[in-house]
């Protein structure tokens, strides 16, 4: 059996606990909007973050209006605000000091009304039971100070998505 070095555990411990207790705003984004290469002012654009309360394997987000984002290796993206369809990941394998928890969980689609100067945070968490522990997914919506001003729910039909795709509104001037 190898030997693990003490000093590349705490290493990986550490960069885990940064990357935990780092601001959803503060998280290097990855642009998904036209043109990326003239970077947009924060002001004007909304920005996804995927995050977990316990480490785990893999991206949380599946795709963002049907493009597939796994690839990209980035928990936070740079949006146009507007209405976009965020989907999960189905297949997940989390730990935490107590449970580790591998499977396939339906996945979830969150229909996003986005504004400009917002954060929006799919959240997913590993909910440790007395016998059991089951896997957690919500949306919420955070100002420039990291305040939750909304949450989400996964759209439960397509009618949902389409009155999110419909979406005009005049939030989307920037604040």
């Amino acid at each position: 059996m190898p030997h693990q070095s003490p000093i590349r555990l705490e290493a990986v411990l550490c960069l885990a606990i940064s990357a935990c207790m780092s601001r959803p705003s503060d998280l290097p984004a990855y642009p998904l909007y036209p043109s990326p290469e003239r970077h947009l002012d924060a002001s004007k654009v909304a920005r996804l973050v995927a995050l977990a309360n316990a480490p785990m394997s893999g991206a949380i987000l599946k795709s963002v209006d049907g493009k597939d984002v796994t690839d990209q290796g980035a928990r936070a993206f740079e949006l146009l605000p507007g209405c976009h369809v965020v989907e999960t990941t189905n297949n997940l394998m989390m730990a935490n000091d107590y449970v580790a928890w591998r499977g396939t969980i339906a996945s979830a689609t969150f229909a996003l009304r986005m504004k400009p100067g917002r954060t929006y945070v799919v959240r997913l968490s590993l909910v440790q039971g007395m016998n059991n522990a089951r896997v957690s997914i919500r949306a919420e919506e955070q100002d420039r100070k990291g305040a939750t001003t909304a949450t989400f729910d996964p759209a439960k039909n397509v009618d949902e998505i389409k009155a999110c795709l419909a979406w005009h509104s005049d939030e989307l001037a920037p604040p």
